[in-house]
């Protein structure tokens, strides 16, 4: 599954995953189109996702079906790389059974900052793409 990362505003692609923090979940909301985020917003008002950490949960935009996977990152001071990337790749999992074709992982800012945007950026490259592999070399048709 083709991945690509941006950090100037959110691409449209078959799927997208938004990393969010629980103390910050409005972070991204300047950035998304007004269907992304009109489904954020129902999901947020709603109480059912609120950005706890290991929280994931699948919206679609109803403005063009696009699938959306909100991961739940939990508070700024919580952060650590191995629940993020743990994060990433049930992200990646959940969109491989949606039968997602391409995917989008949206960074925001805010964590590029905090971590870096180099080391972030190839984390989580490096996440998604653990999850998407699949050993079929031997596989019978």
């Amino acid at each position: 599954m083709p991945t690509s990362t941006s950090t100037n505003e959110v691409p449209l692609s078959s799927a997208l995953i938004l990393p969010l923090r629980e103390d910050n979940l409005s972070s991204v909301k300047t950035l998304l189109s007004k269907g992304q985020s009109e489904a954020c917003d129902a999901l947020f008002a709603s109480g059912d996702f609120s950005g706890k950490k290991g929280e994931c949960s699948l919206v679609y935009n109803q403005e063009n079906g696009q699938k959306m996977v909100l991961l739940g990152l939990g508070k700024t001071s919580e952060w650590s790389l191995r629940r993020y990337k743990r994060a990433i790749g049930q992200a990646v999992l959940i969109l491989q059974k949606k039968k997602a074709t391409t995917l989008s992982i949206f960074l925001s800012q805010e964590l590029l900052e905090d971590h870096g945007a180099r080391f972030l950026s190839k984390e989580t490259a490096i996440a998604a793409h653990m999850a998407a592999y699949a050993f079929d070399e031997h596989k019978e048709k």
